[in-house]
């Protein structure tokens, strides 16, 4: 398995950094996040990262329980809260990210976007050029 540069963003002004995922866990969340994304209309609007978050709570709040653990699980497999003068540095990886995003559901989900970005997922592959990119 070979290790990806780290990717760094910044969302509602904290910072991130994402090593996106390869091989095995690239494609099962490639393959489940694809159709989400798809099903929002994205494909024929140029929707950017804060408009697919907003749409994107309504989508994965009618998922089945199991199915948004192991996508939020993928999506921040390798994401890192990257701390300020304030907060430590986290994995989002585990149970912490709750903790970190309470009470800002949107801004996880806005991450979750950024970090999709991040792994080079298809559907932000194909909209490369949209107003999605550069905006993580």
């Amino acid at each position: 398995m070979s290790v990806k540069d780290p990717v760094k963003y910044t969302v509602d002004g904290r910072s991130y950094t994402t090593i996106p995922l390869t091989g095995r866990d690239s494609i099962r969340l490639d393959k489940m996040v694809t159709p989400i994304v798809f099903g929002l209309g994205s494909v024929s609007k140029k929707l950017s990262q804060g408009d697919i978050a907003l749409l994107l709570c309504e989508k994965m709040g009618n998922l089945p329980e199991e199915k948004f653990e192991e996508i939020r699980r993928l999506t921040f497999r390798g994401t890192m809260f990257d701390g300020s003068d304030n907060e430590k540095s986290i994995s989002l990886e585990g149970d912490e990210c709750y903790n970190h995003f309470e009470g800002r559901l949107i801004d996880m989900y806005n991450v979750m976007v950024a970090a999709w970005e991040a792994h080079k997922l298809t559907p932000f592959r194909m909209l490369a050029g949209s107003s999605t990119e550069g905006t993580a």
